[in-house]
């Protein structure tokens, strides 16, 4: 009965692991080319909408699929991080630094950006 249990305690484990529910994942390294910023909605206008930042990276696949598309990527204003990403990216790009950006394999906020994961800034 008790191998029975952690049988179970390690099986359990494994189903919660952050790997089983981990969105598809991809990874670039590049220069950040362009940025962009905008509302989320930009027409018609709103301030009460949310802002996005984009930012192509060289390395960067299409996004989506969408194979005449920028290759960049979007994080939301209200992202926890992005303020230390727009900077982190900011800085890459006026000091001609390498980014190493994780992205999720999905463009829920811009069908045509991939959406945000993680950014490193390389030395």
């Amino acid at each position: 009965m008790r191998d029975f249990r952690i049988l179970m305690l390690l099986v359990t484990f494994a189903l919660c692991s952050k790997e089983s529910f981990a969105a598809d994942q991809g990874r670039a390294i590049g220069k950040v080319l362009r940025v962009w910023a905008h509302t989320e909605h930009y027409n018609p206008y709103s301030e009460n909408t949310g802002g996005l930042f984009l930012a192509e990276i060289e390395g960067l696949p299409s996004p989506c699929g969408n194979e005449n598309q920028v290759p960049r990527f979007a994080i939301r204003s209200s992202h926890p991080s992005y303020n230390t990403v727009v900077s982190m990216v900011l800085a890459a790009q006026a000091s001609g630094k390498l980014v190493q950006i994780e992205y999720l394999k999905s463009c829920t906020l811009r069908g045509n950006a991939w959406d945000f994961g993680y950014l490193v800034l390389l030395p």
